[in-house]
C-alpha cells in the first residue's frame, strides 16, 4: 500500500527520468523554495548505492530563462538505499528556486539517471 494516490514502478532498470513542473502562479511571491523527490526503492533498489543529476530550470512564456537563481545549475545527488526518512521513503533535496514579482511562469524540477 502506498501512501500517494499515484506512484510509478519502471519496468526496466536501465535509469530514469522524472520530471515535475508548477505554475508559479500558484506560489507565493518573493519567496525562495526547495524542491524535493519522495521516493520508495523496490526490493531489487534496497541494496543500491548512485548518483543521479538533478536540475531546477525556470521557464517564461515556454522559454527557459537565461537569469542565474540559485539552484539552477544542474547537481550530482547521492540515491543510498535507506537513507533519510523514518517512514521507509527517500527523501532528495533537488535544487532551490525563487519566485520574485515580475517574472510568472513555470518551475520544473528534473532528476535522471542512466546506466
Amino acid at each position: 500500500m502506498y501512501r500517494f494516490e499515484e506512484v510509478v514502478v519502471p519496468r526496466n532498470s536501465w535509469g530514469f527520468d522524472i520530471r515535475g513542473r508548477i505554475n508559479t502562479r500558484m506560489l507565493s511571491p518573493e519567496t525562495l523554495y526547495e524542491a524535493y523527490l519522495v521516493f520508495e526503492l523496490g526490493e531489487k533498489g534496497t541494496k543500491m548505492e548512485y548518483f543521479a543529476r538533478a536540475r531546477i530550470t525556470n521557464f517564461f512564456r515556454g522559454r527557459e530563462l537565461e537569469i542565474d537563481r540559485p539552484g539552477r545549475q544542474e547537481k550530482m545527488v547521492l540515491i543510498q538505499p535507506r537513507s533519510g526518512r523514518d517512514d521507509g521513503w527517500m527523501e532528495i533535496q533537488l535544487g532551490c528556486f525563487y519566485v520574485g514579482y515580475g517574472l510568472r511562469g513555470e518551475v520544473e524540477a528534473v532528476i535522471g539517471y542512466k546506466l
